[in-house]
């Protein structure tokens, strides 16, 4: 079954891994990215993700090597290949395939199956991940209790050799097992050996010798000792001992115990004569044995590599920590079917296995390594774009919300994929293969549903900024690589004088990024001034920046004497740059919607202020009261109810209520989120020119009241 378990691991993480790195190459296309760009900014970031995932995989797979059981070592080795060679191909030969179709990859595109918004955080997604991170309690509870009680059958597991009688009907097999059950017994499919090494012509190790068959035949458990059978030198002897039990149930595996601790030591004594249990039932009751006492050791071989590998790719202690305890959740849940399916019987007869009986003895580690390399997959694949958003906005809240949305399409998507690969394995005839194919659907479905989508926004809601912390003396010494891509931009930097102040080209209307000048990445949260344009230029400028703000692309404009402050937000803003000149700075607020085209410049002057997150710049905010007033007026003048409010802006009524408490205990994010959601409802209800001035003049209250653009 090796070229089996080989195939359906090849096809599961091939399509995998192509289906991440495509899905990233389109994005960057949706967002106007020449396929050249397009294809260098996937393998940059999800092609390094796959690097890293199919890593990952290998590693656990290569830890069965620990097992030191030939049959094992050569099955890891085999599915490590493939994973290997699978992500070569991903990497080196995807790469080349998207080069030649460049942006005619979405020329065949199904349209009743194209999203209708390519923003992904306007999407269900990202609802979804706010609703659980409303109440991530709840969710976490609700999750654990599913995977719980999926997991609760694992603790009766029973470890055994192969069922020979489980097979299809129309097997000979399987018929000659039958009819020795029926004229025999079950024990008779099964018979141990017990092999003695004696003296030829020796007297006493022959009386030894009958001693022992007489023992193991009174012994309990046992249907028939054979008379011994020596071989021509006379050296060796063998008696066969038929079992009452079938020969992989754990009755058979206590008796080859029994008979080894007391029955044989007991009839031998101090004679001296060698004694030896063996057979093929004896070889996988001693392959459970082994298995059992190593397994643990096994398990936290890879959990203990994983976790490194995770923390120094996300400069993190609790993100590995999290994901190896929520991939052991989903790996139970996959052991629990198992057990309830092909031990106890539960639905075995719908896939095929009218003879339910222990599970072999290396499924369990082979269903680990396996397993836990495909879970990591997916956590790697989600917390590599909720770290890069992360980087950008500093909102450990928003680059969760952002980043499930961004990746949660394609993990949904591939899981998919895997589930039905997997699954098709169940309707084959081989037993073994059956409960690979169950045991990898389930964990496989588990992890992509109850664990990506439930349980990691809630935990790392919960968890908050702490989701990023790592030591300084421990991150100082960890090697650091660039997982998310964060550095990418960092190659396109340009020197003093990319720009000259004042510049008119610095706001024209429309103008593309990769058509302007030359810009780098700014840190997430900077804070620089904005110059007070005159004329047409302000006119212009101040359109593109609402146009930003509309779209996440800043978070807020604080006014200060003739100047505005600029606080970038970083997320989804690729075009949210400033170019590195020595005293004139070129905000670009191109928009952060994918594929829209519309594009514009600011000029920025004076050096950056700081790098500190942009919430320390709206605790700078200190005009609560004019801001409750303010928001008080207009609500009541537009006739718009707190709750409806609330739920226009996507935030709660306690949020509205703090704001118009007026006693400062209000984020200004509130304001932005809440003052949107006025703003279009003005739009609505009034509607046209006049819905335009009175918006305006909302925009205007609350800037002046609160220091938040809307």
């Amino acid at each position: 079954f090796a070229p089996a378990m080989a195939a359906m691991i090849g096809l599961g993480v091939g399509i995998d891994y192509a289906l991440f790195i495509v899905t990233r190459y389109r994005q960057e296309l949706a967002g106007g990215s020449s396929p050249e760009v397009a294809t260098g900014t996937a393998i940059g970031t999800a092609g390094r993700a796959v690097v890293f995932a199919g890593a990952t995989v290998v590693i656990s797979l290569l830890g069965m090597v620990l097992m030191g059981v030939s049959m094992v070592v050569g099955m890891a080795l085999s599915a490590a290949l493939v994973v290997a060679c699978t992500v070569a191909a991903a990497i080196t030969l995807l790469p080349a395939v998207l080069g030649f179709i460049g942006p005619g990859i979405d020329r065949f595109g199904v349209a009743w199956l194209q999203p209708a918004d390519s923003d992904p955080s306007g999407g269900r997604w990202y609802r979804w991940s706010r609703t659980i991170q409303a109440r991530p309690w709840p969710a976490l509870v609700g999750g654990l209790v599913v995977l719980l009680a999926l997991a609760a059958p694992v603790l009766s597991m029973e470890l055994g050799g192969p069922h020979f009688g489980a097979g299809p009907e129309t097997q000979s097999s399987r018929r000659a097992y039958d009819l020795v059950t029926e004229g025999f017994g079950e024990g008779f499919n099964g018979p141990l050996a017990v092999v003695a090494e004696v003296t030829p012509g020796r007297a006493d190790d022959l009386a030894v010798l009958d001693a022992v068959v007489q023992s193991i035949g009174a012994a309990e458990g046992v249907a028939l000792a054979v008379p011994p059978l020596t071989n021509p030198a006379g050296d060796t002897a063998v008696v066969t001992v038929i079992p009452e039990s079938a020969p992989h149930s754990t009755a058979t595996q206590e008796l080859v115990e029994r008979l080894r601790d007391e029955v044989v030591p007991a009839a031998v004594g101090t004679s001296g004569v060698e004694v030896s249990v063996s057979g093929v039932t004896a070889l996988f009751a001693d392959m459970a044995e082994l298995f059992n006492r190593r397994l643990p050791v096994f398990i936290a071989t890879v959990i203990g590599l994983s976790f490194v590998l995770l923390m120094i790719v996300f400069r993190s202690v609790l993100v590995p920590i999290k994901a190896a305890m929520l991939n052991l959740l989903s790996i139970g849940a996959a052991y629990g079917v198992v057990v309830a399916v092909f031990q106890w019987g539960w639905g075995a007869d719908l896939i095929g296995i009218d003879r339910p009986g222990p599970i072999m003895a290396f499924i369990p580690m082979m269903l680990f390594a396996i397993l836990f390399g495909l879970s990591m997959d997916y956590e790697v694949f989600l917390l590599s774009r909720i770290r890069e958003e992360y980087d950008r906005s500093g909102d450990n809240a928003t680059a969760v919300a952002d980043g499930l949305a961004a990746t949660a399409r394609v993990i949904t998507a591939a899981a998919a994929i895997m589930v039905i690969i997997f699954s098709s394995f169940v309707l084959g005839d081989d037993p073994i293969v059956k409960t690979f194919g169950l045991g990898l659907a389930v964990a496989v479905f588990v992890d992509a549903t109850v664990v990506r989508m439930v349980l990691v926004p809630a935990t790392m809601e919960l968890l908050g900024d702490a989701n990023w912390w790592l030591p300084d003396w421990l991150d100082r010494r960890l090697p650091r690589i660039e997982l998310e891509g964060a550095a990418l931009g960092e190659q396109e930097t340009v020197g003093p004088g990319a720009a000259e102040p004042g510049s008119a080209d610095a706001v024209d209307a429309g103008e593309a990024v990769d058509d302007a000048v030359p810009t780098v990445q700014v840190t997430a949260g900077t804070v620089a001034w904005l110059d007070s344009l005159s004329g047409d230029h302000r006119g212009q400028a101040l359109a593109h920046l609402d146009h930003a703000l509309a779209n996440g692309v800043v978070d807020a404009v604080r006014r200060d004497g003739s100047a505005d402050v600029v606080v970038p937000l970083g997320r989804r803003t690729r075009g949210l740059t400033l170019s590195d000149g020595p005293e004139a700075y070129l905000l670009d607020v191109r928009s952060g919607r994918a594929g829209d085209g519309r594009a514009g410049w600011l000029q920025v002057r004076d050096r950056v202020l700081g790098e500190a997150p942009a919430q320390a710049a709206y605790r700078q905010v200190q005009a609560a009261v004019q801001v409750a007033d303010t928001l008080r007026s207009l609500r009541e003048v537009h006739g718009m109810t707190r709750e409806e409010l609330a739920g226009r802006a996507g935030t709660s009524v306690a949020a509205v209520e703090r704001l118009e408490r007026g006693d400062g205990s209000a984020e200004v994010s509130d304001l932005i989120g809440v003052g949107l959601a006025l703003d279009a409802w003005i739009d609505l209800r009034v509607g046209g020119s006049q819905g335009a001035a009175v918006a305006d003049e909302s925009s205007r209250l609350l800037r002046s009241a609160g220091g938040a653009a809307t």
